[in-house]
């Protein structure tokens, strides 16, 4: 199975729990009149066209380079992302001006046990789906997924706040539920920020991180005939990055050996699960120290 049908097989999976427990608690929200459990709804519903997009964006950023597209597609996955980020603020906002209102007018909602118990499962589900996608990102070394995994921990977290909403209507506390709902709109709004902020690290050529520079340094260095590494460069371009590397070889090698020394160093650098998509080599001539 490759990378984009196993991640699709993930993502489906989080599709469908997500329906369920949105639903849920829109059922739920509704009977009870709770703000926070429905503004929790609108969360997960929003979490079923995040994954989807996310399951879009890993399809078409996964086709391959073409003549106007020379150097892939990857940043649709960046660009969808932006879309989605937008969006999921737009809900936030949303949710934080109705538990505001609900918050000023004194409305209450009735206790509900139903309201308390789809939260507890809520909660469980969404720890589930973190562990399940992180997994899964782990292994595909895939970022977009890994956010995605992030998302379903976010989420629990606001389902914790939901429960204490709840909990505090059933006890009498009424006004802890439209709080509840507003710090559920903080919580997306952080989210959306953060998804916003790589997707715009990953369209704006942002340097792979310092340890992965490192790595790729060390290895270039490890290669048999590299004598110095004079220049190292590295973008990340969706979820793939592209490494220029200049290496210096001994100067009085032939053209055929230097070019076997700059091959494997392309071969390990791209072989070394750093999500490299491109290792471009640049031979120097050395002349000592």
């Amino acid at each position: 199975m490759n990378t984009y049908n196993e991640a699709r097989k993930v993502s489906i999976v989080t599709i469908i729990a997500n329906a369920v427990l949105a639903v849920a608690k829109l059922v739920v929200g509704l009977l009870a009149g709770s703000v926070s459990v429905l503004s929790d709804a609108v969360h997960t519903f929003s979490d079923v066209g995040t994954t989807f997009a996310v399951m879009v964006g890993l399809k078409l950023s996964s086709s391959s380079a073409d003549s106007d597209h020379p150097y892939g597609h990857q940043r649709i996955e960046s660009l969808v992302s932006v879309l989605l980020a937008i969006a999921l603020g737009g809900t936030a906002v949303l949710i934080g001006v109705e538990g505001a209102q609900s918050l000023w007018s004194g409305k209450r909602a009735e206790p509900s046990i139903a309201a308390l118990i789809v939260t507890v499962l809520s909660i469980g589900g969404k720890e589930w789906m973190f562990r399940y996608t992180k997994a899964a990102a782990t292994r595909l070394n895939s970022l977009s997924l890994m956010a995605d995994a992030w998302h379903h921990r976010t989420d629990a977290v606001s389902s914790i706040a939901v429960l204490v909403g709840v909990g505090g209507n059933m006890l009498g506390v009424w006004w802890l539920e439209p709080v509840a709902a507003i710090g559920v709109s903080v919580l997306i709004l952080k989210a959306a920020f953060d998804i916003l902020r790589e997707a715009f690290s990953q369209l704006t050529d942002r340097s792979l991180a310092q340890e992965d520079l490192d790595r790729i340094s060390e290895i270039a260095r490890s290669t048999d005939g590299v004598k110095a590494i004079d220049d190292l460069r590295a973008r990340i371009s969706g979820n793939v990055a592209f490494v220029d590397i200049d290496i210096a070889v001994e100067r009085t090698l032939s053209v055929e050996a230097a070019h076997d020394i700059a091959e494997s160093v392309h071969d390990r650098v791209e072989a070394a699960g750093l999500r490299v998509r491109h290792c471009m080599v640049h031979v120097n001539p050395w002349y000592g120290e």
